[in-house]
């Protein structure tokens, strides 16, 4: 059995609020909570 992950790229808008938050001292955690995207996800972005 073989099984594929798939996935999905941040929307532009998911990009606009990392960009905003984390430069407020929203920490990563925060901001990957906010957007509903996973902690590494939001931080390779970062």
């Amino acid at each position: 059995m073989h099984v594929t992950t798939q996935y999905q790229q941040l929307q532009p808008e998911e990009r606009l609020i990392i960009a905003n938050l984390h430069p407020q001292g929203s920490t990563i955690r925060a901001v990957a909570r906010i957007v509903g995207r996973s902690l590494a996800t939001v931080s390779a972005e970062l």
